[in-house]
């Protein structure tokens, strides 16, 4: 039998790929993303970086993010959130992010497994068509499998499908 990755050992890749996501959804700016802060509050993560005064309530967020990225531009500093899971995602999973998405309203936010989702969340997304647990205040999390060959995303197990279109817009908070 195989043996399973552990969540922090894929961060790193994860982290990497987001980076270049994240730098092509919107060319102009520049991108920063975070692997080593899943132990940290993301407010204490968002002072060290500089970032505070873009998100003045980010010290009452008592969330821990697994890969946050920051898309920065000279008006304006967004969030970007991975969570990774070992095993098939499940909807206690996406409860958690949206939970963190909610709050903190990020430009994009993904959960990934290289075990891809359960069955029974695999049945409530494509057979039942509940896509609308994915929607967050500003935008959609997308969940699928992360292909641990390729170090990427999979994108044809991504639900939604395929890069969102509005996941470069500015969210109005």
């Amino acid at each position: 039998m195989p043996r399973r990755r552990s969540e922090q050992a894929l961060y790193r890749p994860v982290a990497d790929w987001f980076r270049d996501y994240l730098a092509q959804i919107r060319p102009r700016g520049s991108v920063t993303v975070l692997h080593h802060c899943h132990a940290r509050k993301l407010g204490s993560v968002i002072d060290a970086e500089g970032f505070s005064s873009s998100f003045p309530a980010a010290s009452s967020w008592e969330v821990r993010v697994d890969v946050v990225g920051f898309r920065k531009r000279p008006d304006v500093v967004r969030l970007g959130f991975v969570e990774v899971k070992v095993r098939p995602i499940t909807l206690l999973d996406i409860g958690q992010l949206w939970g963190y998405s909610q709050i903190c309203q990020p430009l994009c936010s993904f959960l990934v497994s290289p075990e891809g989702l359960s069955t029974e969340l695999e049945r409530l997304l494509r057979s039942y068509g509940r896509e609308d647990v994915l929607n967050y205040a500003g935008g959609k999390i997308q969940v699928g499998r992360w292909n641990t060959d390729r170090h990427s995303f999979d994108w044809s197990t991504a639900i939604p499908g395929g890069p969102l279109p509005d996941c470069s817009k500015p969210v109005r908070p």
